[in-house]
Order: C-alpha cells, then sequence, then structure tokens
C-alpha cells in the first residue's frame, strides 16, 4: 500500500526569468525515485526538459511522513500541484513518461542508546555546574522505534528550560534534535529523573552493641535523597567517628545515624574502677567493679569485687570515682 500523498506550498520560486523564455515546458516524469529528504523536490521525481529549469527543479511538490513507505504521485497531481504554486506555469506544462512516480525516502531506525547518551553528556554537563550532588536516575526516550533517513547522523541534546531551583528530586525532559547530512529531520524528547545526593557513613561490617568504631569499619559514600530516611539526624560528613561506639548491634552496609553511635563514657558498665573512701580524714582505695556506664560528675553503682557490698559513687576521671 502507498502512503497517502501530503501536498505542500511552502515554496514560492521566482521563475519569471525562465517563464519568459519558455512555450513549452517539459517534463518526463520518472516511473521510481528516491529521495534525499523528507520534503521532496521537482528534480528529485522527473527530468526537466529546458535550458534552464534548475529553480523549477528546487519545487517542493510532497512530503514523505514516513521512511521507507513509497507513496505515488500521479502525474495529473504534480501538474495541479506546479500550477497550484506557480500559476504562470498553466498551459505551459507537457508532461511525459510514467502516468505516476513512487517515490521513497531510505531510512533506518534511530538507536535509542545513541539518543539517551546525547541527552546523557548534556544533563552531566548541566548538573556539574551545581555544587549540590546529584543523580541521574533514569533516563527514558519517549518515543520509540524511531526512523530516519540514511546518511551522515547527527546528534544535539539541548534543554527546553533552563535548569531553576532544584528540588530534592525532579523531573526534566531533554530535546535530542536529529540530522541527518546536516539537516534537522527530527526532534526525539528524553525523560530524566534527577536526584540530589546525600553525603552519608555507611558501615563496611557488622558491629555489636558497645562496640567502639574504628576507622575500616565504616566508609563515606553517596545516596540518593529519595533513598534516605530521618535526613536530620544523618551524620554529618565532618563527624569524626573513630572511637564512638555503637548504641546498638548494626547491620553492614547501614548508613549511620546520630542516635546509632556515642561517645565512649569515661567508665563503663562491668569496668573494674579505682575507688576513693575517705573517712576520717583517711583516703582509702580499692578496686571496685561498675554496675552502668557512667560520665564526669555522673553518680553510679558500684559493687566491691571481694565482698557483695554496693556502694554509690561519683565518677571523677576515667576508670576513677569516689564512694560516698
Amino acid at each position: 500500500m502507498f502512503a497517502r500523498l501530503t501536498l505542500l506550498s511552502l515554496l514560492c520560486l521566482p521563475l519569471s526569468a525562465v517563464h519568459a523564455q519558455l512555450t513549452t515546458l517539459t517534463i518526463e516524469l520518472k516511473d521510481f525515485a528516491q529521495a534525499q529528504a523528507r520534503q521532496v523536490r521537482l528534480s528529485e521525481i522527473a527530468v526537466l526538459k529546458a535550458d534552464d529549469a534548475s529553480s523549477l527543479g528546487r519545487m517542493v511538490v510532497a512530503t514523505l511522513a514516513h521512511v521507507n513507505q513509497p507513496l505515488r504521485i500521479e502525474a495529473a497531481q504534480l501538474l495541479k500541484i506546479m500550477v497550484r504554486q506557480q500559476p504562470a506555469l498553466r498551459g505551459k506544462i507537457q508532461l511525459i513518461g510514467a502516468t505516476a512516480v513512487s517515490v521513497i525516502l531510505p531510512g533506518e531506525i534511530l538507536p535509542g542508546a545513541a539518543v539517551v547518551d546525547a541527552a546523557k553528556t548534556l544533563l552531566h554537563k548541566e548538573l556539574a555546574r551545581h555544587t549540590a550532588q546529584y543523580v541521574l536516575r533514569d533516563l527514558r526516550v519517549l518515543r520509540a522505534d524511531v526512523q530516519v533517513p540514511k546518511g551522515a547522523l547527527s546528534l544535539r541534546a539541548y534543554l527546553n528550560a533552563p535548569f531553576g531551583t532544584w528540588t530534592p528530586a525532579a523531573q526534566i525532559t531533554v530535546s535530542v534534535a536529529v540530522f541527518v547530512n546536516d539537516k534537522r529531520v527530527d526532534t526525539i524528547p528524553v525523560a530524566a529523573s534527577i536526584d540530589m545526593q546525600l553525603p552519608v557513613y555507611r558501615l563496611t561490617r557488622a558491629v555489636v552493641s558497645g562496640e567502639v568504631l574504628k576507622q575500616t569499619d565504616y566508609e563515606l559514600a553517596q545516596q540518593p535523597l529519595a533513598d534516605a530516611r530521618q535526613t536530620a539526624s544523618l551524620v554529618p560528613p565532618e563527624a569524626v567517628i573513630a572511637g564512638l561506639r555503637a548504641r546498638r548491634n548494626l547491620a553492614a552496609q547501614a548508613v549511620l545515624h546520630r542516635h546509632d553511635i556515642e561517645a565512649v563514657p569515661p567508665v563503663t558498665r562491668h569496668q573494674t574502677l579505682a575507688a576513693e573512701l575517705k573517712t576520717g580524714g583517711i583516703v582509702i582505695e580499692k578496686n571496685v567493679v561498675a554496675q552502668s556506664d557512667g560520665y564526669l560528675g555522673q553518680k553510679i553503682k558500684v559493687a566491691d569485687a571481694q565482698s557483695v557490698s554496693v556502694y554509690v559513687a561519683k565518677v571523677i576521671a576515667p576508670g576513677r570515682v569516689e564512694v560516698e
């Protein structure tokens, strides 16, 4: 089946110089022709029998809406198109040759990956201008199986609107202009999802409650904001984590929050402490065992290491308490 003919009245050429010398213009219509672009010119489908008919040959007589689909142009239709665009040709055209011409625009399917790469290159360039970290979460070509004429292919991506105020997650559309032999033949929209990235500390191994963290136990990574939870409580990237301890059991790859870690107190539970007992101006020292964690100035319970006696003591230094 032949595609429906699309008529154009796009181009009116200055043919007065040619008309003045012509009494009859002979045009030999071809049986078959291959177009170079979507706009079909007269010289592509017919041979003009005239001394100077180059300007007439540039007349656009049809538009091919699809590649690889033949379009049939009847001789009578062609005559009407020419006269409509150049009324001065009325009665001066003699059509010979075929009674109709089939014209086709050879084409190929445009690789979707090439379109995505063009959009991605542009977006990376634009995102690099921002101080915040962003990640491209998804790129999708909004038109599939796009067919373009054969030839030297080039793609040029551009933004429909400049980047404005960024939100944590944004949806934008990039337009990719398709050029064949330096002529623009199509524009393909590409949708992109862009998300802000946050710096997070992530554990490299599982840790248990009370364990003191070392530098090898965690790493600084980037996480999309859309995937982050309780962002206000995330451990900031400038924090010093080495030497802090876990407040609970944490799995490998867990993102650290402020409530997950704490400073190691001067006194820890089950730690053997040096206790001072003042009585009658005499200071007696003995070893006791802390029954809980304790910070400087805090009162905790301690147990005599050699008896079942329990005392209340105040933390006065790391590993040292004063029994009241």
